[in-house]
């Protein structure tokens, strides 16, 4: 127990205020009380990377460097987008919403072909942005709902293959779907997302071993790209 008070004292001293919010957010509860983790979650936007990142975002939602919202990598729009909801950043906060619906507006019409189509190629990509936009607190909205009901079929269909894998099951596609799916309330989660988050699970602990560094099912000279979104 000792060693464990030690630990958790380690992180609330971090120098990053993620690092502590998180700290106390998800692992001392129920010894955090509700206004020290607001205060935590509010210096998150006042301090470090978050504010940093939000200050290239432009009036429209997107990032001044923004070059169809997914490149150049890790300062576009989507990979901005990921690193806040990493970061913890609030969700209510009109500039990450304005990201949001800058995203959500973006990519509906290519996960509504995606759906028709039965075509789950970019899951990873799409378990990100589910994951950011279940962070804000919007009203319900058909194209989240797209999101969601993509990315379980993603996982119950294919296990996520990957395009850039030629068509195999992805593990980096799998951490990405249920990093989406994991933000949904339990109450609200469908049978078809209880389904999808049960074969996720066993797809990365039960048929693979992911301590060693393979890509399930990847083919004999195939590229390795997976975890590029």
């Amino acid at each position: 127990m000792k060693r464990m008070d030690d630990r958790m004292a380690w992180l609330l001293q971090a120098e990053t205020p993620s690092i502590v919010h998180q700290a106390l957010r998800d692992l001392r509860p129920p010894q955090s009380s509700p206004r020290e983790i607001q205060k935590s979650k509010n210096r998150v936007m006042q301090i470090g990377a978050a504010p940093a990142i939000l200050a290239r975002q432009s009036k429209g939602g997107n990032w001044k460097i923004d070059h169809g919202y997914y490149g150049p990598k890790f300062h576009s729009t989507h990979w901005s987008m990921v690193l806040l909801a990493e970061l913890g950043a609030d969700g209510s906060d009109e500039r990450f919403q304005r990201g949001v619906e800058y995203m959500l507006g973006a990519t509906r019409d290519q996960v509504e072909e995606e759906l028709e189509n039965k075509y789950y190629g970019w899951s990873c990509l799409y378990g990100n942005i589910l994951r950011y936009s279940l962070q804000a607190p919007l009203k319900k909205d058909p194209r989240v709902e797209n999101l969601i009901h993509l990315c379980a079929r993603a996982m119950t269909d294919s296990a996520c293959a990957c395009r850039s894998c030629r068509g195999c099951p992805c593990a980096w596609g799998a951490v990405r779907v249920l990093w989406g799916l994991a933000a949904i309330p339990k109450r609200s989660r469908s049978k078809e997302v209880n389904e999808a988050i049960r074969l996720g699970i066993r797809f990365l602990l039960e048929d693979h071993r992911l301590v060693r560094p393979i890509i399930p099912s990847r083919p004999k000279g195939a590229s390795i790209r997976c975890g590029s979104s």
